[in-house]
């Protein structure tokens, strides 16, 4: 199987020489001696999973089980993603159990949920310890579970307080998935 992975060239460790020779489309016997050293190159360093959506129902059943297997694969940090009030307040309680961070944010699929006290509870969340960016917000025309001027309405909203609790943004943005026609404009 061909190797895949990240830019050979772009790697800055000199220690690995050998890694930046090569382009990422490797096959055979260089392929798996390639890989090998560029497990080796990426397992000896701090592994950090900044977009991790453990508080999706999917993971009640095997939550701890999926965070004992990322730590046994080499991830020392998590940043576990809040995409609604509700989540994000999960977020930060699985955060601190877990001695990792966590988002406060409302993505752009939950943006129909949101209410007056919305930011008011984001500005809340963001001043738990364990809450380390604003987000996970944005816009996503993909799928379009909320009408479209609403994620851009409450992606504004949630920028508002980012600069008053010092807090990076943990943006969403995924564009159509083909090109919609073009509406007449409305007079």
């Amino acid at each position: 199987a061909p190797c895949r992975g990240p830019s050979f060239p772009r790697l800055r460790d000199t220690r690995e020489p050998e890694l930046r020779e090569y382009g990422t489309n490797l096959t055979g016997h260089r392929a798996r001696r390639k890989c090998s050293a560029v497990s080796s190159f990426f397992m000896s360093r701090e592994l950090v999973d900044i977009g991790v959506n453990l508080t999706h129902r999917s993971f009640d059943r095997d939550r701890d089980a999926v965070i004992a297997r990322g730590v046994a694969a080499g991830v020392t940090t998590l940043v576990i993603t809040g995409t609604s009030v509700p989540d994000s307040q999960r977020a930060a309680v699985l955060a601190s159990q877990h001695q990792s961070f966590a988002t406060a944010g409302v993505h752009p699929h939950h943006a129909k949920d949101c209410d007056a006290h919305t930011i008011e509870a984001l500005r809340t969340l963001a001043a738990e310890p364990a809450v380390v960016a604003i987000g996970e917000c944005g816009l996503d025309f993909n799928r379009d579970f909320s009408p479209r001027a609403v994620p851009a309405r409450w992606f504004d909203a949630q920028l508002e307080p980012a600069p008053h609790v010092a807090l990076p943004v943990s943006p969403h943005d995924r564009p159509p998935s083909s090109p919609r026609p073009a509406r007449p404009p409305t007079s």
